[in-house]
Parts: structure tokens; C-alpha cells; sequence
């Protein structure tokens, strides 16, 4: 190791050990030459490195350098890129708070579709430690920073890191919660989205294994997808249509909270409210609690917390070539699901 790199190491161990105090004034370099028996170009250079990391600070002339943080903050700056929407806003929360304990930061992107490629290539190039990714796909196999995935359930190859749900067993125990309150006469609603493709394609696979373990073999007859560009009333149309194709619906089951609210206002608009029982998944707050809808609990701020973690973990070296981490899911509501109308 070089002399500049000893000195640096020594010098870093004695300040985030406590020796130096907040404010006080650091050692000058006159007597860390004579300590380490350096030449003043090389005591100077490790003391601007020291400035540099936010550890001293240079006084006006004659005052010296004191201590401006023995653990200067933050010690890795990460960054996030996904939605800002009322279900990502937890994993936020939990990737900052726990991100704040191990003394780093998280830098939060929120770019509009347009330019999600554009800000993914800055980031690559950027002096971040690493990337948190929350539906904006699968990155390209040159991306130069560590990257862990949230609530993006595929399997990739490679050096990659997923925090995500059990979707399938959640979606599975909602149609089973459903079933067993008499409901025969089920839609599935899905809306499709390239970058949550398979989290969605894993509750459809619960939502039909449940049917099916129950004798309802038609699942993908049943199956309504509502794509996230068509008009109110197109959609008001497709519901009904499929409403009095199959007859008598009592139930439908969406993948996602914001699913469920689209269709409560259709059956709303329809005058139907009250006749078909809907489900959500994700219990997003604001809305359960607008229809007290029986949901799926995701616990989004603890994906955040394990996606942190599991990020620092890559950063020590300590984490697996790949991983993938899934969260048990929780059924919220569900005493709100009605008994079937006979």
C-alpha cells in the first residue's frame, strides 16, 4: 500500500473511532509529518482526501482544519427508479429508513415514461453505489451498477437480485376466501403492463389454481382484461358484456387495488354496486377503505426494508451471484366479502 493510502487508512480508523471530536481542531500537518514521517505533499494530499469525504473541514487562513464529521453521511448514496404512486410510496419509505440506519442515503427518480431510458442510461454512468428498479423492466445486461429489483417477481439470468410477494399463494387464499362463501360465478379482471407482467401472471395462475381445486375448469373463459388505455364507457361496455355473457355474476377478483376501483365505478355507473362482490389486491388505504374492500396486504415497506438490506449485502460482498426474496402475503377485509346470493 502506498504511503498516501496508510496514512488515509490510519487517519479514517482514528476519526470514526472517536478520537476526534465534532469541531475539534485536527492534528496539523506539520505534526502528522513528523508522525508518520511524510513530506508535506503527501501529508497535504491525504488531508484534502479527508476534506474531500466530508470527515474535516478547511478553516479561513490561521484558523487549521477541524472535524466536521468523524462519519460523514452518507456513507453510500444509492438511487431508486419506479412509479410515484400510493402503493411504491411505502417501499420508498422503508428503503430510506432503512438505508438511514446503516448511515446512507437513497436518491428518488420518478421519470415520466418518455425518459425512463434516458435516466436509466445517466444512472448507469452515474458515481451511485447502486440501483433499486420498481417496474420499469428488466435493465440492460451492460448496466454497470449493482441493481435490486422490487415487487418485479421474474426470474432473470444473471447477477440479479427480486424483492417481491408470494403473489401466487396471495392470489390463491383471496379466490379461496371468495369460494367458500358460496361464490360459483367468478370473473377474473387483469390489466396488463409489460414491467409487472409476470407479478400479475402469478396471481392469474393462483386466481385459476383455486377455481380449479374447487371444480371451476373455465378460468380462462373467465379471464377479463381490461387494458389501462381504453375509455370509461369502452369499458363500462366490456364489463357488461361479460357480465350478462356468463349470467348472474357475484364476484370478480382483480390483481390490483387500482383494478378493483376502476370496476367498482363501472358497477357503480351500471347501478350494480350492490349485486357483485369485487376484490383487490395490494390494499392500497385509500381505496379499501373508500369500499371496504377485501385486498391483498403486500407490506410494500417491508419489500423496501429487504431490498436495502439485501442491497448492502451486495455492496460488503456478502450476497449470493442471484436471489430471489418473497414476502408472505396477508388478506385484509375479507369479512367484507358477502355470502352468495342464492
Amino acid at each position: 500500500m502506498n504511503k498516501d493510502k496508510e496514512i488515509l487508512a490510519e487517519l479514517k480508523k482514528e476519526l470514526e473511532s472517536g478520537k476526534y471530536k465534532v469541531d475539534a481542531r485536527f492534528p496539523s500537518e506539520h505534526s502528522l509529518m513528523n508522525r508518520f514521517q511524510a513530506s508535506r505533499i503527501t501529508v497535504n494530499k491525504v488531508t484534502e482526501q479527508l476534506v474531500m469525504e466530508g470527515y474535516l473541514e478547511r478553516g479561513v487562513k490561521g484558523s487549521g482544519t477541524h472535524v466536521l464529521n468523524p462519519v460523514p453521511f452518507p456513507l453510500a448514496h444509492f438511487a431508486y427508479i419506479g412509479p410515484d404512486s400510493q402503493f411504491f410510496q411505502p417501499i420508498q419509505t422503508g428503503l430510506q429508513e432503512a438505508l438511514f440506519q446503516e448511515g446512507c442515503a437513497v436518491s428518488i427518480f420518478y421519470p415520466v415514461s418518455t425518459n425512463v431510458n434516458k435516466c436509466i442510461d445517466c444512472l448507469s454512468r452515474s458515481k451511485y453505489k447502486g440501483l433499486f428498479a420498481c417496474a420499469v423492466g428488466k435493465l440492460p445486461d451492460n448496466f454497470r451498477l449493482p441493481v435490486v429489483y422490487i415487487d418485479q417477481g421474474f426470474s432473470y439470468s444473471g447477477h440479479n437480485h427480486v424483492i417481491c410477494n408470494d403473489n401466487y399463494q396471495g392470489a390463491f387464499n383471496m379466490m379461496q376466501a371468495v369460494l367458500s362463501k358460496g361464490h360459483r360465478n367468478v370473473l377474473i379482471s387483469s390489466t396488463a403492463n409489460e414491467y409487472i407482467e409476470d407479478n400479475r401472471q402469478q396471481r392469474l395462475l393462483g386466481f385459476s389454481a383455486a377455481m380449479k381445486e374447487n371444480g371451476l375448469l373455465d378460468t380462462q373463459q373467465r379471464q377479463l382484461k381490461l387494458a389501462q388505455n381504453l375509455s370509461f364507457a369502452t369499458r363500462c361496455s366490456i364489463i357488461k358484456e361479460n357480465i350478462h355473457r356468463f349470467g348472474n355474476i357475484s364476484a370478480i377478483v382483480t390483481d390490483s387495488d387500482n383494478d378493483a376501483f376502476t370496476i367498482m365505478s363501472v358497477l357503480h355507473a351500471l347501478g350494480m354496486e350492490d349485486r357483485i362482490c369485487v376484490t383487490g389486491f395490494g390494499n392500497i388505504e385509500v381505496i379499501t377503505k373508500m369500499y371496504n374492500l377485501p385486498s391483498v396486504e403486500q407490506f410494500p415497506q417491508e419489500m423496501g426494508i429487504r431490498a436495502a438490506m439485501k442491497m448492502l449485502s451486495i455492496c460488503r460482498g456478502e450476497a449470493n451471484a442471484s436471489s430471489l426474496t418473497e414476502i408472505e402475503t396477508q388478506l385484509v377485509n375479507v369479512e367484507k366479502i358477502p355470502e352468495a346470493r342464492n
